[in-house]
């Protein structure tokens, strides 16, 4: 799970992430990880105004509300369970 916010609004109170970057492929998001652990912590999507926030990352996902949509169904596994009235796309929405 993921969340989107506002670059503005995102910063990390200490250290600084990792950064990986595909070269070989046009307009490569940036994923950004802990160096010391590996956990991917963000991507930066070029031409998206937005931070790609793991939701796993935070202490409590909790304080931000429940899920408005899954993306990229077509690749859901059995155990994935959309829940009932979800907005729902087989892959990005408006790709």
């Amino acid at each position: 799970m993921f969340m989107l916010m506002p670059p503005e609004g995102f910063r990390y109170t200490k250290g600084a992430p990792d950064q990986f970057k595909r070269d070989d492929l046009e307009n490569a998001v940036t994923r950004e990880f802990c160096g010391d652990c590996g956990t991917q912590l963000i991507t930066r999507r070029p031409g998206l105004h937005a931070i790609i926030l793991k939701a796993g990352t935070l202490d409590d996902p909790s304080q931000f509300g429940t899920a408005q949509m899954a993306i990229n169904t077509s690749d859901k596994q059995a155990f994935n369970c959309i829940p009932e009235g979800l907005l729902a796309f087989e892959g990005l929405p408006g790709a």
